[in-house]
């Protein structure tokens, strides 16, 4: 009787966690970008291909334009064409519930409730206020499909081929897919080593997952990459941002938020004035969920 009930309450915070994450407040569009996004997908369906050089810089038409972006244009564009803004808002808020009910999934069974809650807490009151129709919120969503197949794959090793698909999905939609790559390397690498020591020098029990098909998942994942209208190119396109922004960073520090440090960005919001409301009101709306799941 107590397994059962147990077992009712697991499922109750399953379906809890991503509703209270649905709740949190988020501004509707907050992002210039929508309109530079909507028209080039626009642009894609009216010249039937995904661009290879600059459409919008006037002063240099012809140079080379690496767009991994175009599957997720196109994928708000035709949301915009059938839901309009509405529907734009309504998909960044569900990808946010799909992000937290995939990462609730994946580690539920190992921490207990009270300490999930407290993990939970902290980076959904962060990715709530970054959540914007941008292609990177198909990053958010990737990665925690990644990490679920990966947890799953310790109770149903055959988890792990769906895991080329998403990253066919994430490479054309946003450039970020290397994180994928770099997780599933150490996924690959941890399964190795639980294999070699089997069970001693502190690794956890060997996995389901063999070693060979471990290997081929490995291979699988990685040339899933080269499925882009880009080929070498695109899957070169993570490396050459980071060169990029790692040798120029003292010019895209000084005019994009994301590279500047948490200091630094604290005190450019206080000299600004920008209100806090919206932290606090998550913090009260995540609080009051941590008491509900208490209750459960």
């Amino acid at each position: 009787m107590f397994r059962a009930r147990e077992s009712k309450l697991s499922h109750n915070r399953d379906i809890i966690v991503p509703l209270l994450t649905l709740c949190t407040p988020r501004p509707l569009l907050r992002t210039f970008d929508i309109w530079w996004i909507l028209k080039t997908g626009q642009q894609i369906l009216e010249r039937g291909v995904v661009p290879q050089t600059d459409w919008f810089t006037y002063t240099e038409p012809d140079g080379i334009w690496i767009n991994l972006h175009w599957g997720f244009q196109l994928l708000v564009t035709f949301m915009d064409r059938f839901w309009g803004v509405p529907g734009l808002v309504v998909s960044k808020a569900s990808c946010l519930m799909l992000v937290a009910g995939l990462s609730w999934a994946s580690f539920h069974k190992k921490l207990p409730a009270w300490a999930l809650v407290l993990c939970w807490l902290g980076p959904v009151i962060i990715v709530s206020g970054r959540i914007m129709v941008r292609a990177e919120m198909i990053s958010f969503v990737c990665l925690a499909a990644w990490m679920w197949a990966l947890s799953r794959s310790e109770e149903r090793p055959a988890v792990i081929w769906t895991l080329p698909l998403i990253q066919v999905v994430w490479t054309n939609c946003h450039g970020l897919f290397a994180v994928g790559w770099a997780v599933g390397t150490m996924w690959l690498c941890d399964n190795l080593m639980r294999h070699l020591t089997r069970g001693n020098w502190g690794f956890v029990a060997v996995p389901k997952v063999s070693p060979g098909a471990a290997v081929l998942g490995w291979l699988g994942f990685s040339f899933a990459s080269f499925v882009n209208p880009y080929g070498l190119e695109g899957v070169k396109m993570p490396y050459m941002l980071w060169h990029k922004l790692s040798t120029e960073y003292e010019f895209y520090s000084t005019r994009n938020l994301d590279l500047i440090s948490m200091p630094a960005l604290i005190k450019q919001l206080i000299q600004a004035g920008r209100p806090f409301a919206d932290v606090y009101l998550n913090i009260a709306m995540l609080m009051t969920g941590i008491a509900a799941m208490g209750l459960l």
